[in-house]
């Protein structure tokens, strides 16, 4: 199931953001998440490049192409938790570090200043929907990382507005960087910002 064009890939992610979310994930879900520019950018540049720096890290959201990210993360000495909200979906997750729970209230779920990088990718847009629940998710983050901490953003540009040119992020966090990475960086309709924790 290859695309000729972007064009194609386009009208095709449009059509199918119309059709039910659990429906999606059954006919296109795995494949389509696999496969995407995005996916594989993530995949073999941005996590190698965390899981080298180490430290304490948070996956949100659990899904079957997720399942190996932990150990990726882990190889080189790095302590990796999952966050997930949906309890059918913990097997994904980091099995002993995982947490069944909501990322708008991820401030209950652990204690304050515990991560030094968070990963939020395909979040927003998909559950984490709303203005208000997107600037709550971004709250949250910030009492769980610790000052200075990374957080890695990725959101869909047919699945939400910007939340960071809303201004639902400035009262926690501000640009970041990481080595050889842009601050902000688009894959065809996908997202990707890194931004750091405020001291």
């Amino acid at each position: 199931m290859k695309f000729p064009t972007k064009t194609a890939r386009s009208v095709f992610k449009k059509l199918i953001a119309v059709i039910p979310k659990k429906l999606q994930k059954k006919l296109f879900g795995h494949y389509w998440a696999m496969h995407s520019p995005d996916r594989l950018v993530l995949v073999k540049e941005i996590l190698p490049k965390f899981s080298k720096a180490g430290g304490t890290m948070l996956w949100v959201g659990c899904e079957k192409y997720t399942r190996t990210y932990p150990k990726l993360l882990e190889k080189h000495g790095g302590v990796c938790w999952t966050l997930e909200l949906v309890p059918e979906q913990s097997r994904w997750g980091n099995s002993g570090r995982h947490i069944i729970g909501d990322l708008t209230k991820a401030d209950l779920l652990f204690p304050e200043h515990t991560f030094d990088v968070v990963f939020c990718n395909g979040v927003i847009g998909w559950g984490v929907n709303g203005p208000e629940q997107q600037r709550d998710a971004f709250r949250a983050m910030a009492h769980i990382m610790k000052p200075g901490a990374t957080l890695l953003l990725g959101w869909n540009t047919y699945r939400s507005k910007d939340p960071v040119l809303a201004g639902l992020s400035s009262g926690w966090f501000v640009p970041g960087t990481l080595d050889g990475l842009e601050q902000k960086f688009k894959i065809g309709e996908h997202v990707y910002e890194i931004f750091e924790r405020k001291d």
